[in-house]
């Protein structure tokens, strides 16, 4: 189910994390603000961000205990960005979830070169949200991909003809949502 701003988050096994002070790094403002309420109903403290650049800045003046990163920023390449944001003291040993439009594997070299403790796949859903918390409330785990794979099926476009209307004002969702389409048979 996805997370949505009336949902009562899942907080079973987050206790260790309650208090904690938590960074979003998200261009899209409803995502800021539902990973915002999920967070405090985790019992952590967040800050959101809405550029690379301002991540930098923020980290230059209070220390996290936890960073989510959306690795499709605009106006940074993200797995640079967790490069930086790794070499800033307050930065250095914050936990590290990405939030991917597509799915990624555990033990993908640029997720480990950078010590990330999980990947999300969007839409963020709850259970996989929770799951990723608890990673990091019980670290020592290897690096999990949160939500599974999936798989496509070229041929459903001809047993399921449809006509699809894709709208979208960001050029990378319609990229991304183009593929996902054309995975399925969809032109």
């Amino acid at each position: 189910q996805v997370l949505g701003p009336e949902e009562p988050p899942n907080t079973a096994g987050l206790a260790p994390l309650a208090g904690k002070h938590a960074l979003v790094v998200e261009d899209n403002p409803t995502n800021r603000e539902i990973l915002g309420r999920y967070l405090q109903g985790a019992g952590l403290i967040p800050e959101s961000v809405a550029s690379g650049a301002a991540a930098i800045e923020r980290l230059r003046t209070r220390s996290f205990d936890l960073i989510i990163l959306d690795l499709e920023l605009p106006d940074s390449d993200a797995l640079e960005l967790a490069r930086s944001l790794r070499l800033i003291p307050a930065g250095a040993s914050a936990a590290l979830i990405f939030l991917s439009c597509v799915p990624l594997r555990p033990g993908d070299p640029r997720l480990t070169a950078v010590k990330a403790q999980a990947a999300i796949l969007k839409p963020i859903r709850r259970t996989q949200m929770a799951k990723a918390l608890r990673r990091v409330a019980y670290p020592g785990e290897p690096l999990t991909e949160v939500a599974p794979g999936r798989a496509f099926d070229p041929r459903l476009a001809a047993r399921l003809p449809l006509r699809i209307l894709l709208a979208d004002d960001h050029p990378f969702n319609q990229k991304v949502a183009s593929r996902i389409l054309e995975g399925f048979g969809h032109r």
